[in-house]
């Protein structure tokens, strides 16, 4: 029986996208009697007609054939490939439960775990007696290595099986017409308990419609909790996280129904009920109208995580969401405060100057810097209805900031683009909250429609230079077949490119989760391309979440490696090439870099982010390899370059 349980727990983790947990698997409808059996606090539900049909579609898939290769999940996968044997040596049972309504919820069981509830609907066709005798009396249960006993709750007995080679106790019991099993007696206790009052899942009214239109559909139907997201999610996060609780504040049930395609993609669709009193942009996005997904054309390939919103107008959504943080007393105090600030302090109108030009699509956007690593760069990009306006009124704020903030900086050109410094603190935090807050003292480019804005210059030359060549977050292979499972238009698009985003979530987890999840590295990242969307009708969002599966990647390669493979046709590489230069720090008067002994490789002065001054690059021994100058950010005057005898072995000139 635990054995049963186990391949059920691989029916959730077959369908995983990595860290943020296990995942979900087919459904049918369900009799409302074996939903009672689920208590309120579940964090998500699983439903299944027939899970044993659904392991085995599961089970020849190459998604879960490259599973089976990780050695984290030998030990489910060994109990899970012996399905066959173990369907074939106890086919009266399996004729009984193996296609019946079938039920798995996770619920926290302390602060940092969590485990699983099983429900197995079975009052159809068969008795429960016959169940019961088969399986503490046919299946010689003490003989494989079990001892059981039993533990009365009112009127229920419930069984304790004991896996003396596991050294592990699973509880089960029977109802009229219902199987209960978990590895936790409390959970089994709380089921029965609440399975008689008002605090089930049959018993959540505004769950009800949900359940309705996921019903029959899909290979799967799952049920998530978003209140208890948080909770979850500190099960692998030390810290909170900004995402995780904006959607919990701003959404109470979501309901999918999905399954396995035969392209490997996993796809679930259902809805999400928004919370009706509760501040959030996603809530104010879900009353702003919808807007484009275009966007992602002009970013950089190495876009790791990407969080898009769309509306009819940044106006009515500004106004959304004012409306909405009035029943917070402190946050709009503070969000009207800090507006009138900006707003009297650069004597600037942000409706005019900034809203008004704006068209239906912003984007938050988290990129792998050039070296890869841990460290990321970020980005917000805003779509322009009228690019001219938009540059015009930029330029107008920017003269506003310099009056208040003299700054020498001004612009510099790259690649026939010129990249702006905004010194305006605190201006994105006026007009879109404290979410945006990070992004403070922006540099600015245009490219195309497109306004990108970010702490860093580098950052804006990767735009910059991804606007001008050809590929991009949407070149991406399998980026094409991906995104066409998703609409057009949409309220929010959250998308995670894993392989990229993977070195990114050291600083998101828990030391410990950490760990398993870079032994687990190619598990996690052959989930390639991960996206969620949301889609409102106004009181509800139409919800998509799809991942695609990709083979193992051991030698994934994108632009962030910049060393090419190995080859007989390989040009011989320039000794005096200049090492890639990335600026992390754009209020730093100096950038250096290091040889592994912690010696000075490279440093270069630096003023407002872009490279101004003198720069000199040296041989491990400390002697100079290289001298030159810089002026804003472009090579000047004469650069000379030295063998390792100290000797001049070439010179360059630049305008």
């Amino acid at each position: 029986m635990k054995r049963v349980l186990l391949i059920s727990l691989v029916l959730i983790i077959c369908s995983a996208a990595g860290w943020i947990g296990y995942r979900w698997y087919r459904a049918s409808q369900i009799p409302q009697g074996a939903l009672s059996y689920i208590p309120a606090n579940a964090i998500y539900v699983i439903e299944t007609n027939e899970p044993v049909k659904s392991w085995k579609k599961i089970s020849e898939s190459v998604t879960w054939k490259h599973l089976q290769q990780n050695s984290y999940f030998a030990e489910i996968t060994s109990g899970a490939n012996s399905l066959d044997s173990l369907l074939n040596g106890n086919s009266e049972i399996f004729s009984l439960i193996g296609s019946r309504p079938l039920l798995i919820s996770a619920h926290m069981i302390s602060s940092k775990d969590y485990d699983f509830l099983f429900v197995a609907d079975i009052h159809e066709g068969a008795g429960l007696k016959s169940i019961e005798d088969y399986v503490f009396s046919t299946l010689n249960l003490s003989g494989l290595g079990y001892t059981i006993n039993s533990v009365m709750e009112g009127d229920h007995k419930i069984y304790k099986l004991y896996d003396h080679e596991a050294k592990t106790t699973l509880y089960l019991t029977f109802t009229e017409k219902d199987l209960i099993a978990s590895y936790q007696l409390m959970l089994v206790k709380k089921s029965l308990k609440e399975s008689e009052g008002d605090d089930n899942l049959a018993k959540i009214e505004e769950l009800q419609p949900l359940l309705r239109d996921v019903a029959g559909k899909g290979m799967f139907r799952v049920y998530f909790n978003t209140a208890l997201l948080p909770a979850y999610a500190h099960v692998y996060m030390d810290l909170p996280n900004e995402y995780i609780n904006g959607m919990s504040r701003s959404l109470s049930w979501m309901a999918f129904s999905g399954g396995i395609n035969d392209t490997e993609l996993i796809k679930i669709k259902g809805r999400a009920l928004m919370v009706d009193t509760v501040s959030s942009y996603i809530h104010a996005i879900g009353l702003s109208g919808k807007g484009t997904l275009d966007i992602p054309s002009i970013c950089p390939d190495r876009t790791s995580f990407y969080m898009g919103l769309g509306f009819n107008s940044m106006k009515g959504f500004v106004n959304n969401f004012e409306a909405l943080i009035k029943d917070d007393v402190k946050e709009y105090e503070e969000y009207k405060a800090n507006t009138e600030k900006v707003e009297k302090y650069l004597k600037i109108d942000l409706e005019k100057n900034f809203m008004d030009w704006v068209d239906d699509e912003v984007a938050f956007v988290q990129l792998a810097t050039p070296a890869g690593g841990a460290q990321s760069e970020f980005a917000v990009v805003v779509e322009a209805a009228d690019i001219k306006k938009a540059e015009k009124e930029l330029d107008f704020i920017s003269k506003q900031v310099r009056k208040k903030t003299p700054v020498k900086f001004k612009e510099i050109e790259y690649k026939e683009k010129t990249i702006h410094f905004l010194a305006a603190k605190g201006l994105f935090k006026a007009v879109l909250g404290k979410f945006f807050a990070k992004l403070d003292k922006p540099y600015y480019t245009i490219v195309g429609r497109y306004v990108v804005f970010s702490n860093n210059p580098e950052t804006i030359k990767g735009f910059i230079d991804t606007y001008t060549g050809e590929s991009n977050m949407t070149t991406q292979p399998g980026y094409a077949d991906f995104i066409s499972e998703f609409n057009s238009s949409n309220n929010l698009f959250v998308y995670m490119h894993t392989p990229v985003l993977f070195p990114q979530l050291s600083g998101l987890v828990s030391a410990e989760t950490w760990a398993d999840m870079t032994r687990n590295k190619n598990f996690i990242t052959c989930f390639d391309h991960v996206g969620f969307q949301l889609v409102s009708d106004g009181k509800s969002f139409e919800s998509t979440f799809v991942e695609q599966f990709m083979q193992a990647k051991e030698n994934f390669v994108t632009n962030i490696v910049a060393e090419p493979a190995d080859s007989s046709n390989k040009e011989v590489k320039d000794e005096f090439e200049l090492p890639n230069i990335y600026i992390d720090d754009p209020n730093a008067k100096v950038w250096k870099q290091y040889y592994a002994d912690s010696t000075v490789e490279l440093e270069v002065e630096l003023k407002y982010g872009f490279k101004e001054g003198d720069i000199t690059w040296y041989y491990p021994d400390g002697t100079v390899k290289m001298k030159g100058k810089y002026k804003k950010d472009q090579k000047t005057g004469t650069w000379k370059f030295y063998d390792s005898n100290g000797d001049v072995a070439r010179k360059e000139e630049y305008e």
